[in-house]
């Protein structure tokens, strides 16, 4: 005779375990598809922003087209493409192209890989050294990028705008004579390369193709030191509301409106110690502010470039949040110095 307080079913159901919900479980659901361009003909494809929003992305066996990613991606790979434009926004990772032919680039990147392509034309920002392999006829540019989500876009892709080393270039395949890979002229635009019609999605994310960038400096690169040139190294402290990249650009776009003989060489963005800057020469009162947060290290060079940095802090009354020495040859030193500490820190 059974018992009437028993239900054996009820039993049955406590007794099997439920299955644990993982952080990774409750993510939406790719679809890869959703994240690949490929076999292009002559068309042209933009990408507006929040339609990538960190994801991977594939562009792959496109010709003659026009293709557009004005959002921030994880990484990207490119492979087989020919006489196209690509302009892309922030890559938080690696770019990796190959097989690409006569093709313009445009590309803010952490890291970028190069490797059986020729004849491209690259307007960089990259956070490491960038790379190519087996490549030739390779050009390449300060990248020229400019959209309105553009400063969101380097913030969440964790790329800082002063640490670009788009002119370091390591080759694994170097050649004698000109070399695999040169730098396009200074001065250069990038509507000599890309040219409308365009599609009409990029009046609504803001692109231009004629303006400058007021998110990313435009640097020259330093390949072989400053030898042969008046430099002024500057640096630009940070402090609680961590304002030193706000007050960098500011300085950079107003020593090169004041003086159009100058250029802004290249910079690092980093965390010192008050040990480095008494390695760097620095006076005690500015090693001292090294710990009170990241700081930017701006290189400026040209023939007024002291005199400039001068009226440009003055201007900007900045007699506290920045430092430089006067005397060229002592700036020569510290950029040096902060070049080398800079990329122990930053590991690049």
């Amino acid at each position: 005779m059974g018992c009437s307080f028993c239900n054996p079913a009820k039993e049955l159901e406590e007794e099997v375990p439920r299955s644990k919900e993982y952080s990774w479980d409750k993510r939406p659901k790719v679809d890869p598809s959703d994240f690949t361009i490929e076999n292009l003909k002559g068309e042209d494809v933009c990408r507006e922003p929040g339609s990538v929003n960190g994801q991977q992305l594939v562009i792959q066996n496109c010709s003659n087209s026009m293709i557009f990613i004005l959002d921030h991606i994880d990484s990207i790979n490119i492979d087989d493409c020919s006489n196209c434009k690509i302009i892309l926004g922030p890559v938080k990772g690696s770019v990796f192209v190959r097989d690409c032919l006569d093709c313009v680039l445009v590309v803010p990147c952490g890291q970028f890989r190069l490797r059986d392509s020729h004849q491209l034309d690259i307007f960089l920002h990259c956070a490491t050294q960038p790379i190519i392999e087996s490549s030739t006829h390779i050009r390449l540019a300060c990248i020229r990028l400019q959209y309105d989500k553009l400063k969101e876009h380097m913030k969440m892709a964790g790329l800082s705008v002063f640490n670009n080393l788009w002119s370091n270039i390591h080759d694994f395949t170097p050649v004698d004579g000109d070399g695999n890979w040169r730098k396009l002229p200074h001065r250069v635009r990038l509507q000599e390369y890309i040219t409308p019609p365009f599609p009409p999605q990029l009046r609504n994310a803001g692109w231009t193709v004629t303006a400058d960038s007021k998110v990313i400096p435009i640097s020259v690169g330093v390949t072989d030191g400053f030898c042969d040139q008046e430099i002024c190294f500057v640096l630009v402290f940070g402090d609680n509301e961590n304002r030193q990249k706000d007050l960098a650009l500011d300085f950079v776009l107003c020593f090169l409106d004041i003086d159009d003989q100058s250029a802004f060489l290249t910079s690092r963005e980093v965390q010192l110690q008050e040990s480095d800057g008494i390695q760097m020469g620095l006076e005690p009162s500015c090693a001292q502010k090294l710990e009170d947060g990241p700081v930017v290290g701006l290189i400026l060079g040209g023939p007024n470039c002291v005199e400039t940095c001068t009226r440009v802090r003055g201007r900007q009354n900045l007699s506290t949040e920045v430092c430089f020495s006067e005397d060229t040859s002592v700036s020569v030193k510290q950029a040096s110095t902060f070049l080398q500490i800079a990329s122990m820190h930053l590991g690049c």
